[in-house]
């Protein structure tokens, strides 16, 4: 009997054995198809990031181009503006161009509010018994003269 035991015993031992070796090569095997399969997901995952990431810098490189551009072109608005204030100013800086400048635009105005009869153009005004003076424009008052304009006279010798 104790033979019978030890023989157990040992058949016992080697089939521990062959169980410990074939749950030890399946737990290998798994490892490696989970290994496997982590790794197709990272694969998955990363080209999934990486098409995002492109898609999102495609987008915001482009926005920021169409900003870009558009700050160019209020640049070049902006430099032909100042290019066309300079030349006004530059116009305007001889008296006497600013002076017909300003009469012109005051005939313009006055021919949009009031009709003919209301004022007189180059009306020839005596404001003291010595001088009569040119106005470009004149309102026709019951009594008084009024002025409108009278920059050539503003810049004469003797003034007002």
């Amino acid at each position: 009997m104790k033979q019978q035991i030890v023989e157990m015993s040992e058949k016992h031992a080697a089939t521990g054995e062959q169980l410990r070796k074939a749950v030890e090569s399946r737990l290998d095997v798994l490892r490696q198809e989970n290994s496997a399969k982590l790794d197709e997901m990272r694969q998955t995952v990363d080209e999934k990031l990486q098409s995002t990431l492109e898609k999102r810098l495609s987008e915001s490189f482009n926005l920021v181009q169409t900003q870009l551009e558009n700050v160019h072109k209020g640049l070049g608005e902006m430099q032909t503006l100042a290019t066309g204030v300079g030349d006004l100013k530059r116009v305007l800086t001889n008296v006497k161009t600013r002076g017909t400048w300003g009469e012109v635009q005051l005939g313009m105005l006055l021919e949009q509010f009031l009709s003919p009869e209301q004022y007189i153009r180059n009306a020839q005004v005596k404001m003291v018994a010595w001088s009569a003076w040119s106005m470009p424009f004149a309102s026709r008052g019951v009594t008084v003269i009024r002025m409108f304009c009278c920059l050539s006279t503003l810049n004469s010798p003797r003034g007002l």
